[in-house]
């Protein structure tokens, strides 16, 4: 950085110049460094909100999906049906732990 200016005589012609230097490099670097943090600590709320809204959206029909199965359960099956809706409800056991972490 640097910060100068003329000076002049009585009648105002220019005579010289005074200055003040300063090496910013460093402030520099540190508000570059700043900046790039602020951008990922974003993008990680971003991230995290929009996790927490995608788990929302899952877990509300999963959760009637695992109640619609416990209801077809309760009914006369086949033994082949029954096995079916016992892999329907591991299935979406196993998601709803994976949505809930």
């Amino acid at each position: 950085l640097l910060n100068a200016t003329t000076r002049r005589d009585v009648p105002g012609a220019i005579i010289g110049m005074i200055g003040v230097g300063q090496d910013i490099t460093e402030k520099r670097r540190l508000m570059e460094q700043e900046a790039l943090l602020f951008q990922a600590q974003a993008a990680n709320d971003a991230k995290s909100q929009f996790l927490a809204t995608m788990s929302h959206e899952m877990r509300t029909p999963l959760n009637v999906i695992m109640g619609m199965n416990d209801l077809i359960t309760e009914t006369l099956l086949s033994a082949e049906q029954r096995t079916f809706a016992e892999q329907v409800k591991t299935s979406a056991e196993s998601l709803l732990i994976l949505i809930n972490d």
